[in-house]
């Protein structure tokens, strides 16, 4: 018995139907034959295969459209919402285009101002439209433009603002199609500017009634300014300024210190850190101390143009200062010399402080009490930890305790008796911030 036939004529329908739904645009539907013709399985073949690539092809598009539509969204979102004026002026002088901070800061609403020339809007004040129109012609015809040109522009209410232009050309291949405008008020920046001179001029007459000399030298370490102190400057470098300027900085002071100087100078700008020397000038068997602070001079930009000098006569200071290294030194003799152990305390109950008198008599070194609190002590029991801190306590708050005796361990588990007298030293605010404890060995007596 044979094979049963299929029929050709219902096949080739099925390939007509397909054939005219894709031609209508319905790429969804496959052909799928029985006959075992190997023509006709060609054509099914192919046309599946282009049906399926055309559906690729109509989704790849789909999803670039799609991609394109959302770019152009965003594009516009920002366009809209850009605090600065944007704007798109056609090769004729038109304004074709502009974002609605418009309103905002000039007061006119977009469709104010499309369409017209930018020349006859209003904005423009009349004395600054020729130069304006010049340099648009230029751009138009040369392709040449200023990246950054400043003009007054008038509101819908009649203030004047302070604009700054940022302007980029719209290019068709070499011709110059238009331009982008993006306008930003810099009023207050310029009013800034002028206070900031202001302000200048008030430093500098600060800076004149203050006891320093300050010095400003560039990068190369020339003087290029100064200002004198309520003392003449004669006062702090034996020589008068005047013709100084755009000298070298080191011909201002003494030789002994002239290079030494130059060589701080030269750290701080590099460092960006302020430095600070003192040196003395011995002149006619006296000798006077002084004091400079050298800080790093920058422009708007952060960078490094010079730095500051500022000198002070310190030598009533330096005189105090070894007077009280004299006395320091004279009481801590007397602190290590005591025949009393001694511990200084802070108002934390930490040890800052023990003389050697202590550190013989219980064995420790200096460095093993030195930081330690009441938990801490490691010459206290338990117990005589608990009485120190609750004494402590009640100094603290004000009350007065006479003298008690606490037990005290050595390194070498030796019990020592030790009477505890302590006196609070206050600040100038009356706060206790140290206290000083005299320890009597009393192991004898018991």
């Amino acid at each position: 018995m044979g094979k049963k036939s299929v029929d050709t004529g219902e096949d080739y329908q099925k390939i007509l139907d397909a054939l005219n739904r894709a031609a209508n645009g319905d790429l969804t539907t496959e052909i799928v034959l029985k006959t075992e013709d190997p023509n006709l399985n060609a054509i099914v073949k192919g046309f599946n295969t282009m049906v399926r690539s055309l559906k690729t092809f109509v989704n790849e598009m789909r999803d670039e459209k799609r991609h394109q539509e959302e770019m152009v969204k965003k594009f516009k979102k920002i366009f809209d919402n850009c605090r600065d004026v944007i704007l798109f002026i056609n090769k004729y002088g038109t304004i074709v285009e502009i974002n609605r901070s418009v309103k905002d800061i000039l007061g006119y609403e977009p469709d104010d101002l499309k369409g017209k020339h930018f020349a006859k809007t209003g904005l423009i004040i009349a004395s600054e439209i020729p130069a304006l129109l010049e340099g648009f012609k230029t751009a138009v015809e040369k392709g040449k433009v200023r990246d950054t040109t400043n003009f007054t522009c008038v509101s819908k209410g009649g203030k004047r603002l302070n604009m700054e232009a940022k302007i980029g050309l719209l290019k068709s291949g070499d011709e110059v199609e238009g331009i982008v405008v993006a306008l930003r008020d810099v009023t207050k920046h310029i009013q800034k500017d002028i206070e900031l001179k202001e302000e200048k001029e008030k430093l500098k007459s600060i800076l004149s009634s203050i006891e320093d000399l300050v010095l400003i030298v560039d990068k190369e370490l020339r003087l290029i300014e100064y200002y004198e102190s309520a003392v003449h400057p004669e006062s702090f470098v034996f020589i008068s300024l005047d013709g100084y300027a755009g000298q070298p900085v080191k011909n201002i002071f003494p030789r002994t210190i002239a290079s030494e100087m130059e060589k701080v100078i030269q750290y701080c700008m590099k460092k960006r850190e302020i430095q600070q020397i003192d040196y003395p000038y011995t002149a006619q068997k006296k000798t006077v101390w002084f004091n400079t602070r050298v800080a790093p001079i920058e422009n708007a930009r952060g960078d490094v143009t010079g730095a500051a000098i500022m000198i002070r006569d310190v030598t009533p200071q330096v005189e105090m200062e070894k007077i009280l290294e004299q006395t320091e030194e004279k009481y801590r003799k007397i602190f290590e010399q005591s025949p009393q152990g001694l511990f200084i305390l802070d108002a934390e109950g930490r040890i800052v402080d023990v003389n050697k008198k202590m550190c013989e008599w219980l064995g420790y070194k200096r460095s093993e009490m030195i930081g330690k609190d009441h938990i801490m002590y490691p010459f206290l029991t338990k117990s005589g930890k608990i009485i120190a801190m609750r004494k402590f306590i009640q100094r603290l708050s004000g009350k007065f305790v006479p003298p008690y005796e606490l037990e005290f361990i050595g390194r070498d588990g030796t019990v020592y008796i030790g009477e505890i007298d302590a006196r609070p030293i206050k600040d100038e605010n009356g706060n206790i911030s140290l206290i000083v404890v005299m320890v009597t060995d009393v192991t004898k007596r018991k």
